[in-house]
């Protein structure tokens, strides 16, 4: 039986309704309470009216696996779409993770759960994302993306089982909206410019201080900036609704029982994303009092001028609003632990007595993802004592971080690129983004700041050899428009630049002020940079280190 577990408030709508508070994208984002998100009915489950459902599942004998049908379609026209989820994923945050040991653990695991409950033919997979948040999503092609801040605080086999079975089952029970991919690549392009906006004001303010030293107003900003970072990466991915989350988890439950694994795991998976739900609304709610949520001089400051006052106006206002509707629509932790348990002592009462396999990341510090995680933290704390004055402990760090497997990963080479670009030496500055471009995974952040440095030396040609480049690597991504469009002007193609200026307009309105400012002749804002000051997190991540965690 588990053990006695403390009530912790969620937060699942946090980073959409920030998100939504600050960049106002057109579109539909529904948090967890919110009737209006318009999905696809889950096969053989019809489309039951909230309650009548879980009603009826509670009454019936029969485990949500017997219930289960396949759609009459099948899903080969979603796996289909595989590259368009690939290509939102590469160019979220710092892209996808390649790491191809930990990444073959975890389908092994994935295609046992699948094997033993008849889905051995369908295509998903499981892929590791750089995020270091603690969440997974899955796509409507049936890719599960998990975060590295999610692996490694995983300890076994079983709650890994739980994680994939249960994403496994938003794919199964076709939970997204049909119109997802659309709805999704306008999300995060809004997320994105408004990140962007963030980001350069900060780095503007921050201008002309030497070693990064900050005053306290900066300093707050910066950490404000983090959280705004870190809910950004999940402004893409939908809130499920009680509904869709109970029949995941059952689905997802009856799956992992089926291969052989424990199914009372699942409670301390939920007990940890209900801790980081927890720690990211603290952070948010800190970061949101040090600005001041109803005044701007509430922390001191008197913007120099309306762009600034407007800037710290907007930030204030989205923490606020996130902070404010917390306490109602979300789908508290425990709640969901209840339903889950009831539902396991009701089909699955005796669980295996096999002893849980420890995931060897987690007891092998030479472990390659490990390795990794390490060096991902030894990257934040880098930037921390950048932004802090540290400049010697800064290099230090981040050269350890950009040393053996993490040699050409985006996070850290990011990193080491912002410090020496804020340095001025800007050819140090380009050596990481070289040694970035020459990763097995390349996330649209790093052409955009190539981009970047090109079109400062006005090398045009080169930028749309390099926007090419980018459309190979990462895929076609409406965010390359605006350097396009500036490129195209540059070099005398101003027809070409005035059509594209138009499908900007018409198809990705979100982009609309960055092509007309390229179309002027002003440089695109390059990608929103990750400040590494964040409260509320140990050296693991936004929650305890998962091995001081109790096995059963």
């Amino acid at each position: 039986m588990a053990p006695s577990r403390p009530r912790v408030p969620g937060s699942a709508a946090l980073a959409v309704a920030l998100l939504l508070a600050l960049a106002a994208p057109p579109v539909a984002v529904a948090g967890p309470g919110d009737e209006a998100i318009e999905t696809r009915p889950a096969p053989s489950e019809g489309s039951s009216k909230s309650g009548t459902f879980l009603d009826d599942w509670f009454s019936s004998s029969k485990p949500a696996i017997e219930r289960f049908e396949r759609p009459t379609d099948g899903y080969g026209a979603l796996v289909a779409q595989r590259a368009m989820s690939l290509t939102l994923e590469r160019s979220r945050g710092y892209g996808l993770l390649a790491e191809p040991v930990s990444e073959e653990q975890m389908n092994a695991v994935l295609r046992r759960i699948m094997v033993a409950n008849g889905f051995g033919d369908l295509a998903a997979k499981v892929y590791l994302h750089a995020d270091r948040t603690f969440s997974a999503v899955t796509t409507p092609d049936g890719g599960i993306y998990v975060n590295i801040g999610m692996a490694t605080n995983l300890r076994f086999e079983d709650e890994l089982a739980f994680l994939l079975a249960h994403e496994l089952s938003h794919f199964l029970l076709r939970h997204h909206e049909s119109d997802w991919f659309v709805k999704s690549q306008h999300g995060m392009l809004a997320s994105i410019e408004t990140l962007k906006e963030v980001s350069g004001e900060l780095q503007r303010l921050g201008a002309g201080r030497a070693g990064g030293e900050m005053d306290e107003r900066l300093q707050k900003a910066n950490q404000v900036g983090a959280v705004l970072f870190d809910l950004s990466n999940v402004v893409i991915h939908p809130a499920w609704g009680r509904e869709q989350e109970d029949t995941a988890d059952r689905l997802g439950i009856d799956m992992m029982v089926a291969a052989g694994y424990n199914p009372y795991y699942a409670e301390d998976v939920l007990l940890e994303i209900g801790r980081y739900e927890e720690a990211l609304r603290a952070a948010a709610a800190e970061g949101g009092g040090d600005l001041g949520l109803k005044s701007l001089e509430a922390f001191g400051v008197t913007p120099s001028n309306d762009a600034e006052a407007s800037l710290f106006s907007e930030i204030s206002k989205g923490v606020a609003k996130a902070v404010g509707e917390i306490g109602s629509d979300h789908y508290p932790a425990d709640e969901r632990i209840e339903t889950v348990l009831k539902y396991i002592e009701k089909f699955h009462p005796n669980p295996p007595e096999d002893a849980p396999r420890p995931l060897s990341w987690t007891e092998q510090p030479s472990h390659p993802l490990s390795e990794v995680n390490q060096k991902y933290i030894l990257s934040e704390q880098a930037m921390s004592a950048f932004k802090a004055g540290e400049e010697n402990r800064a290099l230090k760090l981040i050269r350890e971080a950009v040393s053996g497997v993490t040699k050409s990963h985006a996070f850290p080479r990011l990193v080491f690129f912002e410090i020496r670009r804020e340095q001025k030496q800007l050819d140090n500055a380009l050596l990481n983004l070289k040694y970035a471009s020459e990763g097995a995974e390349v996330p649209l952040a790093v052409y955009e700041w190539r981009l970047d440095v090109e079109q400062e030396r006005g090398r045009w040609q080169s930028v749309l050899d390099l926007i090419d480049e980018a459309e190979r690597v990462v895929g076609p991504s409406p965010s390359l428009l605006p350097h396009r469009i500036l490129a195209l002007r540059e070099l005398g193609e101003r027809s070409k630049a005035a059509e594209l200026r138009r499908t900007c307009k018409f198809d990705f309105p979100v982009l609309e002020k960055s092509c007309d400012a390229a179309a002027e002749g002003k440089r695109p804002k390059g990608p929103p940079i990750d400040r590494g000051e964040r409260r509320g997190k140990s050296n693991a991540g936004l929650l305890p280190a998962a091995a001081k965690r109790k096995p059963r």
